[in-house]
């Protein structure tokens, strides 16, 4: 019997399997011949971890998730249908994924104290609506909805709240913002605007290929640069 990859063997795996274009979680398992739950559930992880952007069943790569992917596919071949067992060193490629990208929260302190604030009936509503969707996606069955939802609407805590939706993500917490950083951004944004612009136009209206070259490169220094400023003044929750 082929043994099943560890949590953080099939993240990687999953990360790994994620076209640069986009894909679905059904293609993924299908691809890894890994059951459709396990892929679902490590996109959870990865999507928490701002590594993927999941819609439904579809699957993208953020900026970070693209550069752990490219490392991750050095490492090795990925899985392919058929070939459950991957050839890669996928213990090695989840320390090397971690110590690249390491998974956000709220520190200790913080995320006890949360747990322990009371819930109000918006939120024990939210989180039933996330238990109705994940019952219409298959990831509950009839009798684990009316269960959970029972827990839901009884929890007193956030952290009760968190424990109903073990398995499918957790309460959504609230983006810190940071107005300095927000500031930053904007002057910096302001600043490089006018070169944006300059590449646009070379680019679009260009009279020669030399144009048309010195619109791209300047469009490739400055849009990544500003996207990952953009990250840090707003992180994602």
């Amino acid at each position: 019997m082929v043994s099943q990859p560890d949590t953080g063997e099939i993240d990687v795996l999953v990360l790994a399997a994620v076209a640069p274009a986009g894909s679905t979680a059904t293609t993924i398992a299908e691809r890894l011949g890994q059951p459709a739950e396990a892929v679902r559930a490590a996109v959870l992880r990865l999507r928490q971890g701002g590594l993927v952007e999941a819609t439904g069943d579809s699957v993208t790569l953020t900026a970070a998730g693209g550069l752990a992917a490219a490392h991750a596919r050095r490492l090795g071949p990925t899985a392919v249908a058929g070939s459950p067992a991957p050839t890669l060193d996928l213990g090695e490629a989840a320390r090397m994924i971690g110590s690249l990208f390491p998974a956000r929260g709220a520190p200790p302190a913080e995320t006890a104290a949360r747990d322990g604030l009371l819930a109000a009936d918006a939120d024990r509503d939210a989180v039933v609506r996330l238990l109705s969707e994940a019952f219409a996606q298959g990831r509950l069955s009839s009798g684990e909805l009316e269960q959970r939802t029972g827990r839901a609407l009884s929890a007193r805590t956030y952290g009760e709240l968190d424990d109903v939706l073990q398995g499918l993500g957790g309460l959504p917490r609230p983006v810190s913002r940071h107005p300095v950083r927000t500031a930053v951004f904007w002057v910096v944004a302001l600043l490089l605007s006018p070169f944006v612009l300059l590449g646009a136009l070379l680019l679009a209206f260009g009279s020669d290929a030399g144009d048309r070259v010195g619109g791209i490169v300047l469009l490739v220094l400055l849009l990544p640069g500003l996207y990952r400023l953009r990250s840090w003044a707003a992180p994602r929750g």
